[in-house]
Formats: structure tokens, C-alpha cells, sequence
């Protein structure tokens, strides 16, 4: 009887620490989801320009469009200083 108590304290432990990795991990994967994200958009810079360019062309045809020509001036601006950052 006390044999069984022992293993089942045992297992309740190991239980228990499983239960706290698995824990800890999906905390971990949860908190590397920005960087992931952040990653991925400092990998597309190329279609960024490209974006900023087509945004140009548009904004000499329409006046509202120079308003998304400074925006997307601005965040590239944001994602150069970023991608600075990174590599720090």
C-alpha cells in the first residue's frame, strides 16, 4: 500500500513537471511570435520599394495618393530602423 502511495506521488510529480515545461514552452513560442512576424516583414523590403514606387507614379495622377506615398515612406523608415536594430 505505501509502495503504491510513493508511485503515485511519483507520478504526479512527473506529471506535474511535464505540465509546467509544456507551460513554459508554449510561453516561449507565444513571446518569439512578434519577432517571427517582424522577420518576415523585414524580409519583404524588396516589394516595399516596389510598393513606394507604384505609390509615386499613382500620387502624380491623384493628389489623395501622395498621402499613401508618405505613409509607406514612413514605414519603410520604421522597418530600416528595425531591421538596424536587429542587427545590433
Amino acid at each position: 500500500m505505501a509502495n503504491q502511495q510513493r508511485e503515485l506521488k511519483k507520478q504526479q510529480l512527473v506529471f506535474r513537471s511535464q505540465l509546467c515545461r509544456l507551460q513554459l514552452e508554449t510561453r516561449l513560442l507565444e513571446s518569439r511570435r512578434p519577432m517571427a512576424l517582424a522577420n518576415a516583414l523585414l524580409g519583404n523590403t524588396q516589394s516595399l520599394s516596389m510598393l513606394s514606387k507604384l505609390a509615386q507614379i499613382l500620387a502624380k495622377a491623384h493628389p489623395s495618393m501622395s498621402r499613401l506615398t508618405h505613409g509607406v515612406k514612413i514605414f519603410g523608415v520604421l522597418m530600416a530602423v528595425l531591421k538596424l536594430l536587429r542587427n545590433k
